[in-house]
Formats: C-alpha cells, sequence, structure tokens
C-alpha cells in the first residue's frame, strides 16, 4: 500500500464526516434533552431552585418500554428450487453450513421443503441474537431502541469472533463450545457516517472515542511499537478509533479526539495527525458488516422523537417555568422577613439561634414579614406549556397517566391507539435491522 493510496482513503471518509456535521450536532443536542442538562441557568445564585422537566425523557422511555417487551419478528425465505434431496451432496445450504458453522448442526434435521428448512434457520438465528444478548450488560433491542427514539437512527455492527485468538482455542475450552461466534453491537449514530448507493452502504465510518488504555488492550504490538500514536493522546487520555469499509477495502486508524483545522489539516485540507493500525487492505468479507436505518428523517435529514420539542424551545420554556414556580414557592416556604427602622449607619442584624424569638432589634426597629403574594398566572402559565409540550413527545397515557376525561372504554382505547403512532417509525426500522442482522449471519 503507498501513502497515497491510504491519504485518498482516508480523505474520503474525512468528507465523509464534514459532510454529515449538522445531522450529528443535532443529535448531540437531543441527547443533552434526554440526559436533562439544562445549562440556561448555570450561573444563577444559590437561590435559584434550577428545575428540568423530566416528561421528554420519560416519554423516550415510556415507548422504550412498551416495545421492549417483545422481540422483533424477522422472516426468512427460501425458494423450493435451492432445496434438493437429503441423499445428495450437492446440497450447497447444508454443505455450507454443516462445514462452517458446526454449532447450528443440533438444529439441521432433515426438512422435506424449504418453509421448514427457513423455520429452522430461523431458529439459528434465534439462538445466536440470545447468546449475544447473554454477553452484553444491556439489552440490544432496548439500546438500539433508546437510539431510535433519541437520535432518530439505529445501527448494528457485527464481528466475527472466529477470527480471534481466543475462539481458535475454542477446543480447549468447553465454554466456548456450542456458543455462537457472531457478535451483534449497537454503535451510537453519533459516531458512524455511512455513504449509500444504489445498492445500500457502499462505505462506512465508525469514528469512536476510546480510552488509551483500552486501545493498547485491543490491537497490543500494533500501537506499542512507536510512540506516534500515544502522542494522539488527548488531555484525558482518550483517542479517535477509527475502522473504514467499503465493499472492496478496510482499514484501521487512530486520530486525535478533537479535530482542530489549524494544526490537524495541511494546507490542501488533508488529516495531518493519525496512526494507522491496520493498513489499507483487501475487505476480505467482500460486504460491510454494518447495518443502518434512520427512523423518520430522510437519510442523513433526520427528525428524532424529542426534535420539535426541542427546536421549538418549548422544553426550555418548560424548565424555566418549573425554575421560576420552585424559586418562589421556596421563598415563601423558608419565611422572609424586613427590618422596619434602620439607617444607613446600622450593622447587619446578629441572629442568635441558640434563643429562638430573640432578635438583635434596637429601639425603634421592628421585624415585619415580607409580604409577596404568590403570582397564579404563573402557575396557569405553566400548565399550559405542560400541555404543549406533550403534543411534540408521548402521552402519558402510556404509562397509565390521564385520559383526558375520557371514561369510555372504546374512547381510552382510541387515545392509546392514537398514542401509539408515535412507536410505528422507530419499530419498523428496528425490526429492518433485525431482519438485516438474520442475513447478515449466514453471508
Amino acid at each position: 500500500m503507498s501513502k497515497l493510496d491510504f491519504d485518498a482513503f482516508i480523505e474520503r471518509f474525512q468528507s465523509l464526516v464534514d459532510s454529515q456535521f449538522d445531522r450529528v450536532a443535532e443529535q448531540r443536542a437531543m441527547w443533552e434533552v434526554y440526559n436533562l442538562e439544562w445549562n440556561e441557568f448555570a450561573n444563577a445564585p444559590d437561590y435559584i431552585m434550577k428545575t428540568r422537566d423530566t416528561q421528554p425523557a420519560d416519554s423516550v422511555n415510556w415507548l422504550t418500554d412498551v416495545l421492549s417487551v417483545s422481540e422483533p419478528a424477522f422472516h426468512l425465505t427460501i425458494p423450493d428450487d435451492a432445496i434438493v434431496t437429503a441423499a445428495t451432496e450437492q446440497d450447497p445450504i447444508k454443505k455450507f453450513i454443516y462445514t462452517n458453522i458446526p454449532f447450528v448442526r443440533r438444529f439441521m434435521e432433515q426438512k422435506p421443503d424449504a418453509a421448514k428448512l427457513a423455520e429452522s434457520l430461523e431458529g439459528i438465528v434465534r439462538f445466536v441474537l440470545q447468546q449475544n444478548d447473554y454477553r452484553r450488560e444491556q439489552s440490544l433491542l432496548r439500546e438500539l431502541l433508546i437510539h431510535g427514539f433519541v437520535s432518530d437512527q439505529v445501527a448494528v455492527k457485527c464481528a466475527d469472533l472466529r477470527l480471534t485468538q481466543l475462539w481458535k482455542g475454542a477446543d480447549e475450552n468447553e465454554q466456548l463450545q456450542g456458543a455462537s461466534p457472531f457478535v451483534f453491537t449497537p454503535i451510537d449514530p453519533r459516531c458512524l457516517f455511512v455513504e449509500r448507493d444504489a445498492f445500500g452502504i457502499c462505505a462506512a465510518l465508525h469514528r469512536e472515542v476510546r480510552p488509551w488504555r483500552q486501545v493498547k488492550a485491543t490491537y497490543g504490538t500494533k500501537v506499542n511499537l512507536t510512540g506516534e500514536a500515544q502522542d494522539l493522546k488527548d488531555d484525558n487520555g482518550f483517542v479517535a478509533v477509527c475502522e473504514a469499509w467499503t465493499r472492496d477495502e478496510k482499514a484501521t486508524w487512530i486520530e486525535r479526539v478533537v479535530r482542530n483545522p489549524d494544526t490537524d489539516f495541511d494546507e490542501t485540507g488533508k488529516l495531518l495527525k493519525y496512526f494507522i493500525v491496520d493498513e489499507l487492505k483487501e475487505n476480505p468479507l467482500k460486504f460491510i458488516p454494518i447495518i443502518s436505518k434512520t427512523c423518520k428523517g430522510i437519510g442523513h435529514q433526520i427528525r428524532p422523537f424529542l426534535y420539535n420539542g426541542w427546536k421549538s424551545k418549548i422544553f426550555n420554556r418548560a424548565n424555566l417555568y418549573l425554575t421560576v414556580a420552585f424559586t418562589e414557592a421556596f421563598k415563601h416556604a423558608i419565611g422572609q422577613w424586613v427590618r422596619t427602622g434602620t439607617t444607613e449607619a446600622d450593622a447587619p442584624m446578629k441572629l442568635d439561634f441558640t434563643q429562638p424569638n430573640v432578635y438583635d432589634l434596637r429601639q425603634g426597629q421592628t421585624l415585619a414579614p415580607l409580604q409577596v403574594p404568590i403570582n397564579n398566572d404563573l402557575f396557569r402559565a405553566l400548565q399550559v406549556v405542560r400541555t404543549i409540550q406533550e403534543q411534540p413527545t408521548a402521552s402519558t397515557m402510556l404509562s397509565g397517566g390521564d385520559t383526558q376525561g375520557v371514561t369510555a372504554a372504546s374512547g381510552i382505547n382510541l387515545l392509546i391507539h392514537g398514542a401509539k403512532l408515535a412507536l410505528t417509525p422507530v419499530q419498523a426500522a428496528v425490526q429492518e435491522i433485525y431482519q438485516g442482522m438474520a442475513l447478515m449471519i449466514f453471508d
């Protein structure tokens, strides 16, 4: 591989990242809403009761709970002309499975038709996905759903453990015998950049920030032989690991976490600071092991579940009203007093908390309660904000909340079905991801 070849390869993916800057910026903003990160009152005095409205995040969690109770359906179809008699050894499907995927043999009984063979293969896929969840800290489905609602995109990456040293020693390790060699990992859409053509994904870059110690553990001597890779660490010890694929090529390199145009690029716009972990080489799979779907938007023009409330600032307004309301309530709860009859020469009053109701007052001075009435208009405005806020998110009925005055069972059922329409785009995208994973296992 020449340096020129790699420069052209990395420049292609650099332009891919740049072209999707706005999409990633919007997704970061959505995660700030979901994580209740609101800094509009960051420098406010201590007496301000900074309060964040949980309703946007609660809506995402409600919808995730509704969809995570059952696995998405997927179906494999095998043409009848692909089935040959069990007696012949030229059956390409059975020959491939018996030769390359021994752990599925117990599923492969003699099947007389394509439908039953497809049923067996679907059982294999469910076994693989079950093994995948055993290895994970959290359910793959639940993580995909949260990505779908917050980022409006879902994506997974497939890895084959048979390419690792641990799996090659599986004959001596009884724990690994019979376990699935396939690992499906959800990808944060903020870290994934894909390019499509008429046949699907033609190029993909997974750019993930990782601790340097994790990079050393993963790539070993490939990054320990030189100090160049370690020099790319930021102040917190993180680097950006980039894995890129086309249908024909694959490469891995390390970059700095933050791209600085003044120091990281030359005068032509080429990235200067990177370290090649795996050189540009032929893609052995001949396909890209990534599946990515957009839920509600079109391509990179995303429309996340929380987008309208964020763009209209209604979420910020709710935070503002709650902050003002609780600050007012707090002021009344602690009680406020004003000292009358004072002059400019008077020192601040001393309070002795060991003697309740004894105050340091001179003759002619008194204490009187500070009367600041609560503004009822504020609370009426807050109710309006909460009502408007529910429109771009999810109805509280999905979590057993108010049915808006409807009492008839048919009316409540209609309202709930209407509220569930918010589930449909994400549900469909995740189902397509599962269908893609089923096909990729056999690819």
